[in-house]
């Protein structure tokens, strides 16, 4: 195994590999095989830092083990839209690596300290042919991410801010069961996940409350429409 000083040894990846989902099948000894393995490094890094730029070539999938990463893109109006948010547990290129064009088609930021482990390709088959459930386990992570992207992309083309909106809203009526629904996130960070400027959520919350759609508060949304 590759490491860098400031990433997990050994003695400490073996236990936070053996907890996560994907490699739960496998034995301890396959586990400790896969670390020492040539194929299998293991990387840290600072918030802020960028992981993959667009239009790089990815070689292997990596596993992330702490901290958090988000996909970024620049939409057509020069704002940085945020695709998707993954944690502990996540994979990422892995339904990239496999590909015939093998390219990161958008940004991967670091957006809290963290720590991954990158499994090369070669290595990744090899786990894949002698664990059946690995693999299954592996299908099931790319494809719920595969769907996460698509559904986030597909949310975002041709769609006002107000649509976007009172999709969130809504959603969140459905899920907390009320008409006033606890914000879930900042209004910053929805304004990220929206692509937009902060000051172009807050200018189209208060033409909804004008026009008697909401009303909120620095908490709170309260749907006045069904």
């Amino acid at each position: 195994m590759l490491e860098d000083k400031n990433c997990l040894s050994i003695s400490q990846l073996k236990p936070k590999l053996a907890s996560m989902p994907l490699f739960r099948s496998l034995t301890n000894q396959k586990i400790e095989e896969t670390i020492r393995d040539s194929r299998c490094s293991c990387y840290s890094y600072k918030r802020g830092q960028i992981i993959h730029i667009e239009g790089e070539r990815c070689d292997k999938a990596e596993l992330l083990l702490e901290g958090e990463v988000v996909i970024e893109r620049i939409g057509e109006d020069g704002n940085l839209m945020l695709i998707a948010r993954f944690r502990s547990g996540d994979i990422l290129g892995g339904n990239l690596v496999f590909a015939s064009k093998a390219i990161y088609p958008m940004t991967i930021t670091c957006r809290a300290d963290c720590k991954l482990v990158s499994i090369d390709k070669e290595l990744l088959l090899d786990l894949m042919h002698d664990d059946r459930n690995f693999l299954l386990e592996y299908l099931l992570i790319i494809s719920d991410n595969t769907s996460l992207l698509s559904g986030k992309l597909r949310h975002h083309v041709n769609r006002s801010i107000r649509d976007q909106l009172l999709d969130y809203i809504r959603e969140q009526v459905r899920l907390q069961n009320s008409n006033k629904i606890k914000l879930t996130m900042t209004k910053t960070e929805m304004a990220e996940n929206f692509g937009i400027q902060r000051t172009s959520l807050s200018r189209e919350l208060r033409k909804m409350k004008q026009a008697g759609l909401v009303e909120y508060d620095s908490e709170t949304i309260t749907l006045m429409i069904l």
